[in-house]
């Protein structure tokens, strides 16, 4: 399965053994839906973003898609995983949890296209963050880690979650913060 014309809609090949003929059923759907194509480049995790969760919301409702190598017996899909959207004209976000453990949020993106999202390009971090104030902590994964901000600014939260998405720890960080330990928790 994949999409041959760049349309939005999957098509479907089918590579037969010789001397039988390759079949291409071409999408030809009526219907006007909107929808948006997604390819993952893993920098951490590996080329293809393989065991990746792409997580989407549309008017607050999530569709979720786990990246896969092969689905079937001398087969091969897409490299693109496939939303639709029906109606909407907005996605909410995009958000990629990589095998690595980093998450990727993308916002508002153009819908009707297709887009390849590296890993680490689009890190969630809230857009009042200062941009110049640099955050590090390490090292990840971990049950103790250090924390080092550069330029220290009022009202910064540490929120934690674990793989699954269940919060671990949120809490505000002081000037003095620089490790947490999520044993003590």
């Amino acid at each position: 399965m994949g999409d041959i014309n760049n349309d939005g809609y999957p098509d479907i090949i089918v590579l037969n053994y010789e001397p039988h003929d390759i079949f291409i059923w071409n999408n030809q759907s009526p219907q006007n839906n909107n929808w948006i194509k997604i390819k993952l480049e893993g920098v951490e995790s590996n080329k293809q973003g393989i065991g990746s969760w792409i997580e989407i919301s549309v008017n607050g409702k999530k569709q979720y898609n786990y990246t896969l190598c092969g689905e079937g017996y001398l087969g091969q899909n897409s490299a693109y995983e496939f939303f639709g959207i029906g109606e909407s004209s907005v996605i909410d976000y995009i958000k990629v949890t990589w095998l690595s453990g980093n998450v990727d949020i993308i916002e508002n993106p153009m819908i009707n296209s297709h887009i390849t999202i590296i890993e680490g390009e689009n890190l969630g971090l809230n857009n009042d963050f200062n941009l110049n104030t640099r955050v590090l902590i390490y090292p990840n994964p971990g049950k103790i880690f250090s924390i080092k901000i550069d330029n220290y600014i009022n009202n910064i939260y540490l929120t934690v979650t674990d793989m699954t998405g269940k919060l671990v720890l949120k809490k505000e960080l002081t000037a003095i913060d620089n490790k947490v330990n999520i044993n003590r928790i």
